[in-house]
């Protein structure tokens, strides 16, 4: 608390983890009134410190509902602080809405693209809306071959994975996605999502998949992609697995070559680490 005022955006993560509602009433106060005023970051961290602690959306939707107005950089950050309030980001959802409306041509940087998909994910889980939400993924999906666009055309697979079978019309982009090592494993996951129980979603049967996506994994790879594969192969089921692929993923998980190889040297031995034991999990599901 005596911080607070001096590191308001770390302490306000703090206060959010350690604080108890019924029985912090100063902390509780303090988050408010920073909540109400001073810079839109502050305002914004202890509004969300508020929420987690005492279930009041009301100072976010305040905040949020003021930040979205404002483009920038910063705007897939407000959304995804959207996103994580689930039905009650409903009073924002015209705003969300008239985002995903805006022409394409204000979204040719991948800041303002993926501020598109995040807006998209969260109108779908507001009003399940095709129609809305459907030409969001496609106009993604277009990255996929555009110089670092692969971070912005998974998160449209993404986005589609969520919307099961109302995503096949984005199939033929998906299908094309499967021949790029950094993006099959995402574009797999939403087309086994929009071919439930279909052994050859799209026509592309389960085993070339899992092959596709083991492929995928390589050492050197970042956390975020190679627990993305894991997931997907997890999606994909046992059906899709012999003997010789469940032992490529406990090579995965217990090879002696770390998987993955980007970041600083100790995040990279606590992401292999952690990689390691998720593709443990998924195999163990593999073989039941």
């Amino acid at each position: 608390m005596d911080a607070l005022p001096h590191h308001p955006l770390p302490i306000c993560r703090a206060l959010a983890a350690v604080a108890d509602a019924e029985r912090d009433f100063d902390a509780v106060t303090a988050l408010r009134a920073h909540a109400g005023t001073g810079p839109p970051a502050t305002r914004q961290a202890a509004a969300s410190a508020l929420h987690s602690l005492t279930g009041d959306a009301g100072p976010s939707i305040a905040v949020l509902g003021a930040a979205l107005g404002e483009r920038g950089a910063a705007r897939d950050q407000v959304l995804r602080a959207v996103a994580a309030l689930g039905e009650q980001a409903r009073p924002l959802l015209p705003q969300l809405l008239a985002l995903l409306a805006e022409p394409s041509e204000t979204r040719t940087v991948l800041d303002t693209a993926q501020a598109g998909l995040t807006a998209a994910a969260t109108v779908w889980e507001l009003t399940a809306d095709q129609d809305v939400v459907l030409p969001m993924i496609l106009e993604g999906l277009t990255w996929a071959t555009r110089p670092w666009g692969h971070r912005t055309a998974n998160q449209a697979a993404e986005v589609a994975a969520l919307l099961g079978p109302a995503a096949r019309p984005a199939v033929p982009h998906l299908l094309s996605m499967l021949d790029r090592p950094e993006t099959v494993a995402a574009a797999a996951r939403a087309l086994v999502a929009a071919y439930p129980g279909d052994d050859r979603p799209a026509g592309v049967g389960l085993a070339d998949l899992a092959d596709r996506v083991l492929s995928s994994v390589r050492p050197g790879a970042y956390l975020h992609s190679a627990r993305g594969a894991l997931e997907t192969l997890a999606a994909l089921g046992p059906a899709a697995f012999t003997p010789d692929r469940r032992e490529r993923v406990r090579l995965l998980a217990d090879g002696e070559r770390r998987v993955i190889g980007s970041g600083g040297h100790t995040e990279i031995i606590r992401g292999d680490e952690e990689f390691r034991a998720a593709a443990g999990s998924v195999l163990a599901g593999l073989t039941r």
